[in-house]
């Protein structure tokens, strides 16, 4: 019997052990599959799982591969700017650009600068979350010095936990000579970051010298304690959050009379949000700008915390879509920007996700050809997607100018259709991007449904 074909003789125990000592390919795919509904035991059962996890390693590593020949220099043909080439990647695989710049990142450090990580990775040795400890961890580090951390710790991969390596992995790194050059460039990266999370949380991230960060938690720390009471309810992660806001906006003072405490902000928020949900009527999310969809209890009760101005624009239920609002001037003013963002709600790049209020204003129509600066012709922009209509021959045109829809064209000729954002839960996603093909046909606009029964008259 041929070498390959040893899984299909023996003990399930015999044939699962021989599958692990392959090197992945089609044959061990072909063999898993085969097996995949054939009685094992409990143990047999994490072997199989084992040898999947193999097999999972090795299809990442080659993946990664065929990406970065999919994006070398002419791949592109006559578009040489690697951004045009990467956003052409992007397109076919539905990935932002910055969720394919890290992918192929990731990948091209992995291959350059990590070789021998690499290479148990397409064996199969190796996790694909061993493979990006590492990665992480030697970022800030030169292709040759990266490499010498990879020489010294890649065999010790293949039989620890990956937290395991990554310890092993920081030692290496912390015994290279230390580049205060290097070091300097890493501290330009500091900065703070919002997250958005589930049940309206967020996480605010910090990146910052790592004595700088020890030092922040040991004294937030400190603060939390100092704030527990005999009997109190909160947990020690939410002291901690108290003591971080107390350091920003100052300690909450007690209201007169009222038993409640004053905001310790102030500030102004924008949502948008139904008629009905906001009167209560209805439970239809909100979308609180530079954040995200959130509940509609949550905008109701900011009607009524002190400290914090609420601006809202509030849209028809049935149509959903924003009257237009026309100027004659070539920058849309803060009415007409504010419309267009509740509108577009994000980027109008196909896939982008970056929130409409950090984006650029963008004409469809060339101002200086004549277009108007009307929410028909304007939409938004982040300055990357900007960049690449202007000057790297992207083009797009408007399906309906008064909802936002764009089909656009790539230098490569692909076209994608992004759908109009919409507030309603069942309504597409302003991620929501389909490639067209040569067959298909403009899909005619959707009916507009009859007023519910329940909504209010205004």
């Amino acid at each position: 019997m041929p070498e390959h074909l040893g899984w299909l003789c023996g003990p399930m125990t015999e044939r699962l052990e021989w599958l692990l000592e392959q090197v992945p390919s089609s044959d061990t795919q072909v063999a898993l599959e085969a097996m995949e509904h054939e009685p094992m035991s409990p143990k047999e059962r994490m072997l199989y799982a084992a040898a999947w996890d193999r097999q999972r390693s090795a299809v990442a590593a080659r993946a990664m591969s065929a990406q970065v020949r999919a994006t070398l220099p002419g791949a592109a043909g006559p578009y040489a700017n690697p951004d045009v080439i990467d956003g052409e990647l992007a397109g076919v695989l539905r990935r932002t650009d910055g969720s394919m710049a890290y992918q192929l990142a990731f990948a091209r450090r992995l291959i350059e600068a990590l070789p021998l990580t690499f290479k148990l990775l397409d064996a199969g040795d190796v996790s694909l979350e061993h493979a990006r400890a590492i990665e992480q961890l030697t970022a800030a580090l030169t292709v040759e010095q990266a490499q010498l951390v990879d020489g010294s710790v890649a065999d010790r991969a293949s039989t620890t936990t990956v937290s395991a390596f990554r310890r092993i992995v920081r030692q290496a790194v912390a015994a290279l000579d230390v580049d205060t050059e290097r070091e300097t460039q890493a501290k330009r990266t500091a900065g703070v970051r919002l997250l958005p999370e589930p049940d309206g949380m967020c996480t605010v991230a910090v990146r910052m010298p790592a004595t700088d960060g020890v030092a922040t938690i040991e004294a937030l720390n400190v603060r939390a304690d100092r704030l527990k009471t005999p009997d109190d309810q909160r947990t020690h992660g939410m002291r901690q959050v108290d003591a971080f806001l107390d350091a920003l906006f100052g300690e909450p003072v007690p209201a007169a009379g009222t038993g409640k405490v004053r905001s310790r902000r102030r500030t102004e928020v924008q949502v948008t949000i139904d008629w009905a949900s906001l009167l209560g009527l209805r439970d239809n999310p909100a979308e609180l700008a530079g954040y995200g969809p959130v509940a509609a209890e949550s905008v109701r009760a900011m009607l009524d915390e002190e400290g914090t101005t609420l601006r809202r624009l509030v849209y028809e239920p049935v149509t959903g879509v924003l009257l237009d609002y026309a100027r004659t001037r070539y920058r849309p003013d803060d009415h007409m920007r504010g419309l267009v963002a509740a509108r577009d709600v994000t980027c109008r790049y196909p896939g982008c996700c970056r929130n409409a209020i950090w984006c650029d204003s963008e004409h469809c129509d060339d101002y200086a050809g004549g277009g108007a600066t009307s929410c028909a012709n304007c939409g938004l922009m982040c300055r990357r997607h900007h960049n690449r209509k202007t000057h790297e021959g992207y083009r797009y045109r408007r399906v309906d100018p008064a909802t936002g829809e764009t089909v656009w064209t790539t230098p490569l000729g692909f076209t994608y259709r992004q759908r109009a954002a919409t507030y309603s839960p069942s309504g597409a996603d302003t991620g929501d991007t389909i490639r067209e093909t040569a067959t298909d046909r403009p899909d005619p606009p959707p009916p507009r449904p009859d007023p519910p029964p329940d909504d209010p008259p205004f």
